[in-house]
Formats: C-alpha cells, structure tokens, sequence
C-alpha cells in the first residue's frame, strides 16, 4: 500500500506498534504538528500539560507537546512533571481496579491546575476521558486548532 508514516494520537496505540517500527515510521501526533511551521497564539488562556505515563515514562516523549504548548503561548508546568509527572489514574485496568485511588490521583491533578488558573492540556485520549471528569482538560490537538491564526 506504499504506507511510510504512522501518525498516532493514542500512546498506548501508538506503544503497541512498535515491533512494527522498522516498516513505517511510527510518531505521536504532537510530534508530527511541533515538526510543522505553525503560526499560532494564545486564544486567551493559561495551559499546564500533563504527561501521560505511557507517552511519557515508557515513549520517552515529552519535548514535543511542550513546543506546541510554547508556540500556544500561556504555557505553564505542574511542580511534577516530566520524568517525575504525577499519574492520573487514567489507566482502564487500574481505574477499574482502584476507583477510589484513580479518583483521587486525577483530582489531585486537577486541584493543582485550578489552583495555577489553568486548562490542563494531556497528549492521550486515556488521560483525557479520565481528567474531564474532575477538571478542564483539553487534548493537546484542540489547543493547536484554537491557536492557530
């Protein structure tokens, strides 16, 4: 089919076809839009972003969500983040395991982000459902298209 690339918006998607890596070229979509020539600006709000554990911790990405949230403007961190990022809980096994322990994790998340004023911003569709339930959350995706001049 002449397939090169791989753009995936899911991490845990996107981890599960890595044996694959040496066939197609296997990215996250932040990766793919912090690679273009982007013209944004604020749309008039304060963004702190979350690292997802998978896309983080097990996928080593971290620099490209970043730059778009930078180019977004309004751009702040959480007092972990990174490497030392608190987890959300978000995890479908875990959350269903541990309900109560998955609940608190994501509105510790979300306390901290009320508490700075800002939107929280995540990279994974599991993180994503999981936070919307505690806080203001947006996919790093529909900051890109709010930003956009």
């Amino acid at each position: 089919m002449g397939i090169k690339k791989v753009i995936f918006s899911c991490p845990s998607g996107m981890q599960s076809f890595l044996p694959l890596k040496e066939k197609f070229e296997i990215m996250h979509i932040s990766e793919f839009l912090a690679g273009m020539d982007l013209n944004m600006e604020n749309p008039g709000m304060k963004f702190i972003y979350h690292d997802s554990s998978v896309l983080g911790r097990k996928l080593g990405i971290y620099d490209a969500p970043r730059k778009l949230l930078d180019m977004a403007g309004g751009f702040i961190e959480f007092g972990e983040h990174g490497n030392l990022s608190q987890c959300c809980g978000g995890d479908l096994a875990f959350s269903m395991a541990f309900p109560e322990t998955a609940e608190k994790m994501a509105k510790r998340i979300s306390e901290e982000a009320k508490g700075k004023g800002a939107t929280i911003v995540t990279a994974s569709p599991q993180c994503y459902h999981h936070l919307k339930k505690y806080g203001d959350v947006m996919d790093i995706v529909e900051v890109v298209d709010r930003s956009m001049r």
